[in-house]
């Protein structure tokens, strides 16, 4: 997370006034500096704040098995809601599964980092080799193990 922080340090106008008397000479101010005339001070702008925990902004739908090529297959849809702001996706995708419906055997992890425009949406693959035995049923699952974003811009 990236946050800038500015100081701002208003200046302090100082004047100062010799009066000279006697001899009828009138006042006069010596180095003197009109406060009427300042330019205000910057104000200091309030860092950007996000939850950089992403896991409602990215979705994982159609897990499938590709036999043919020996992989998973598993899209994610991955939503931008800032209307002003990049963000860099960091995507882990687990895949598992095993011999029964409660089999939980790790077939792999994949690792996705993609940058997401203000207001738009990405949608990507994320693929995972692995030969499933085919002289047997196999149960297997995809989902999104974890999901962070970063600023981008």
């Amino acid at each position: 997370m990236r946050s800038l922080s500015r100081l701002a340090f208003p200046l302090a106008a100082a004047s100062v006034a010799v009066v000279l008397t006697g001899c009828g000479v009138a006042g006069r101010a010596l180095g003197g500096h009109d406060d009427t005339s300042d330019e205000p001070s910057p104000t200091p702008s309030p860092a950007y704040t996000y939850n950089s925990d992403a896991t409602g902004e990215v979705v994982g739908t159609n897990c499938r098995y590709d036999a043919n090529a020996q992989q998973f297959r598993y899209d994610l849809s991955i939503q931008n809601a800032s209307p002003d702001h990049s963000f860099k996706y960091s995507v882990r995708v687990d895949f598992s599964g095993g011999d029964s419906e409660w089999s939980d055997d790790s077939f792999g992890s994949q690792y996705q980092e993609v940058t997401v425009a203000p207001a738009k949406d990405r949608k990507l693959t994320v693929t995972q080799g692995y030969a499933l035995p085919t002289d047997r049923k196999s149960y297997y699952g995809c989902q999104v193990a974890s999901a962070t974003k970063s600023l981008a811009d």
